[in-house]
């Protein structure tokens, strides 16, 4: 390497360490904001800000900015909220007949900042509506059969043990359900795993979608990504559309199953021409 070119790279690399050492400084004086997103997550915040209990709630609405979400079951018949964040947060909470929770950050947070959670105790009968709305943060929901919930998340996990229905509006993140009535929405980039459905409607695009049971309609449009259910059991015209990936079906209920592609091969058994069902 010649002389000049030496030069060079150290002048580079010089300039590099001086625009890092600034822009750390800045960070620390908090003088910079990214859309309130957090450098690093760790453990959870133990820091209790909020806790406070609640009657007559007709629907809930979370509005978060930076924090995972759960949803647990409570031991009475009242709606319970724990928020615990560091002091860069501040919430707020207000009763009408909604329950609005809001938390948002008052400045940029810096490294190791732990992560913040926010806490819903509804009883297991809860049956009105749960609405989140958040930017960044995994959201966990326990088991609640009556349940509605519709969830807009922009990257982050969805888990959930069992509700009745979820709309869904997701941009980066994986979703795991164990038991749900019905599924819809749009998802960006992730895997969708579900154990137990009846009624899946959405559009996807990129990842892989697995289903054990299917049980009464599918209507998916992917982009890239496989699908595979394992047991499917429709009793409404269904469709899987998609551009890039493998779709299989390992058992089917007795249904018409009508396929095309441009590229790859197309198999189907135990294909019954004469039903009133069709999956295409």
């Amino acid at each position: 390497m010649n002389k000049k070119a030496t030069t060079t790279i150290i002048i580079l690399l010089t300039t590099l360490v001086i625009a890092l050492s600034i822009f750390l400084y800045a960070l620390i004086k908090n003088n910079y904001s990214f859309n309130n997103f957090p450098l690093i997550f760790s453990n959870y915040s133990e820091n209790l800000i909020a806790s406070e209990e609640f009657d007559d709630i007709t629907n809930i609405v979370i509005d978060n900015k930076v924090a995972d979400i759960f949803i647990e079951e409570n031991s009475n018949n009242k709606i319970s909220v724990e928020i615990y964040s560091n002091n860069n947060y501040e919430h707020v909470i207000t009763q009408d007949d909604v329950l609005s929770i809001t938390l948002k950050s008052k400045k940029m947070n810096f490294l190791f900042a732990k992560t913040n959670r926010i806490i819903v105790k509804i009883p297991k009968t809860y049956d009105k509506l749960i609405n989140i709305e958040s930017s960044v943060g995994d959201i966990k929901i326990d088991s609640f059969d009556s349940l509605t919930a519709s969830i807009k998340l922009g990257t982050g996990d969805i888990k959930i043990d069992s509700i009745k229905d979820l709309n869904i509006s997701l941009g980066t993140g994986d979703i795991e359900i164990e038991s749900i009535n019905t599924l819809t929405g749009k998802k960006g980039t992730g895997d969708v795993e579900i154990e137990k459905i009846d009624n899946f409607d959405i559009t996807s695009g990129v990842g892989d979608i697995k289903i054990n049971n299917l049980n009464n309609k599918i209507s998916l449009t992917k982009t890239i990504g496989n699908v595979k259910i394992n047991n499917l059991n429709i009793n409404e015209n269904s469709t899987i559309k998609g551009t890039v990936g493998d779709i299989r079906i390992d058992n089917q209920n007795n249904i018409y199953v009508s396929g095309n592609n441009r590229i790859g091969d197309i198999r189907i058994k135990n294909n019954n021409k004469d039903s009133n069902v069709i999956l295409d």
